[in-house]
């Protein structure tokens, strides 16, 4: 009874929540393991607790609204087991790689620019505004990571367009300000030395990336019903 990403899209928009759970609303049990999911529960717990929500509908007749509330409220109530890689803290791990090779290109295009004018690269207040509100924007993204995450699969469609126009506008306005307006000098060096050290930084945090094992939830895990492991136990 699992149901693969492949599988769901040739059946249809709802065929996970129809097959493990025919009795109960589509839209109440797609927002139940939609918030299971974002909370980090892992597949086989997901299709369990939705096995016993469709039992209970089954039975007693009643709606899955009526006998348990809100899709959300109740997945949050259940307090099942989470899965670390969808921790803050893991997400943070995730980004901190990332990171370090964004500040390492701002290094390597401010540098250049000097560079190339033959002049040295000068530090300002300006630039660590910019890296401060970079690292701000990242922190901020893993506190509301799930919150994030629950919009961008609500909004498969709009998402992309509208966080990266947001993002856009933001960077470039801050970017801009901050160069403009905070210009006092805080240090000087070598254009090229700007570039071997942002180079040498971007460098790092790929290579970080690369060994690091996976992204958090990059496993395939699909929702399965526990019935269906029964029926495989020897």
């Amino acid at each position: 009874m699992s149901v693969t990403g492949a599988g769901l899209k040739a059946t249809g928009r709802f065929a996970m929540e129809r097959t493990l759970a025919p009795h109960v609303d589509e839209v109440w049990a797609q927002s139940f393991c939609l918030e299971l999911r974002l909370l980090g529960v892992d597949g086989a717990r997901i299709g369990a607790a939705l096995s016993e929500v469709e039992s209970h509908c089954n039975e007693s007749g009643q709606s899955a609204q009526l006998a348990f509330g809100t899709p959300v409220e109740y997945a949050r109530s259940l307090r099942l087991p989470v899965d670390g890689d969808h921790s803050p803290r893991a997400v943070l791990r995730f980004l901190v790689p990332v990171s370090v090779q964004v500040l390492g290109m701002f290094l390597v295009v401010w540098s250049l620019v000097e560079w190339l004018r033959d002049q040295r690269l000068e530090v300002t207040t300006g630039h660590l505004v910019i890296a401060a509100a970079f690292l701000l924007a990242v922190m901020a993204l893993v506190r509301c990571a799930v919150s994030v995450h629950r919009l961008a699969v609500i909004h498969r469609r709009l998402f992309p367009v509208i966080a990266v126009a947001l993002l856009y506008l933001a960077g470039t306005a801050t970017c801009l300000l901050a160069l403009r307006f905070l210009d006092q000098v805080l240090w000087r060096t070598s254009g090229v030395w700007g570039v071997v050290a942002g180079a040498a930084e971007v460098s790092g945090g790929i290579l970080w990336a690369v060994v690091r094992r996976r992204p958090p939830g990059s496993v395939d895990d699909p929702i399965t019903s526990p019935f269906d492991h029964e029926m495989r136990a020897p």
